[in-house]
């Protein structure tokens, strides 16, 4: 038999991963003519499922972090975990740079909120070269949602579809509104 080509192999993975999620049952015999010799079957697609497993593990694994806060500004904190610290981003607000007008103040704030604190954070899967993303609380209490209704952060509509709009006073409105934050 010819070895496979990465093409091949990579539509029997999809194949594979389409099942599964399908909860389809996957034997042997049905991927014997794409990518699998007959002798190998049974090792390959243990292995294959191994590989699928921990392909996801990451994924899993990032999704929600908790530790304890370090605030680094209004909109930022670290999350010191077990195995490391987290920088985390809170999802769809802006607060103003420590440099900005009540950039001062929000940091202040989420210091008060947050710094010392049992910190929990749900990780959006995106991030940026400097930090992830995600709605963190402590004591079950969104950390965005009171740096916004505290008036000192901007609700982020293009990135959070409006979710704080309806706390935003009107100190807050008085903010720097970033263009990304922009419909």
């Amino acid at each position: 038999m010819d070895q496979p080509s990465d093409n091949h192999i990579i539509q029997s993975l999809y194949i594979l991963f389409m099942h599964k999620r399908l909860g389809l049952r996957i034997t042997a015999p049905n991927l014997a003519g794409i990518i699998i010799p007959q002798h190998a079957q049974g090792i390959t697609l243990k292995i294959v499922g191994l590989l699928f497993l921990l392909a996801s593990l990451p994924a899993f694994a990032q999704s929600e972090i908790s530790g304890t806060g370090l605030v680094i500004d209004g909109d930022t904190i670290h999350v010191i975990t077990d195995s490391g610290t987290i920088k985390v981003r809170l999802h769809g607000i802006a607060a103003p740079e420590t440099n900005q007008r009540g950039g001062k103040e929000a940091t202040a704030f989420l210091e008060r909120y947050a710094e010392g604190k049992r910190v929990r954070c749900v990780l959006d899967k995106t991030r940026t070269p400097k930090f992830e993303i995600g709605t963190c609380y402590v004591g079950g209490q969104d950390i965005a949602a009171a740096v916004v209704k505290a008036g000192l952060a901007r609700d982020c509509p293009r990135v959070s579809g409006g979710k704080y709009r309806a706390i935003e006073g009107p100190n807050a409105q008085k903010l720097f509104f970033p263009a990304y934050c922009k419909p």
